[in-house]
């Protein structure tokens, strides 16, 4: 059995996830210099400084698909009848983002 890009661990996948949003520009340098410094993804030693930045992280994303940063950002007209949007993408804005949130 093959597995495409398989979850590791939480402490390896969590850390290259924030890296992955900071050098594609989804967050300041500030909020992943306060990931660096307060986050020992090693130890999974978790502070409240490390959550309110990895909080931070969260919040400067915003409303997209991390799996397709690309993507149109959903919004309300992306499920209404006669909406030319992809499946996949209403499809992750009724899903997904409730599943976000």
């Amino acid at each position: 059995m093959q597995v495409g890009n398989g979850w590791l661990d939480d402490n390896f996948c969590t850390k290259g996830m924030y890296d992955y949003l900071w050098t594609h520009a989804l967050n300041s340098d500030q909020t992943h210099a306060g990931i660096e410094k307060h986050c020992d993804f090693r130890k999974f030693n978790v502070t409240n400084e490390c959550v309110r930045y990895e909080n931070r992280a969260d919040d400067e994303i915003g409303n997209i698909d991390i799996y397709n940063i690309y993507a149109p950002v959903c919004n309300s007209s992306a499920t209404k009848n006669g909406a030319s949007y992809s499946v996949s993408y209403i499809l992750f804005c009724i899903n997904g983002m409730r599943n976000r949130n």
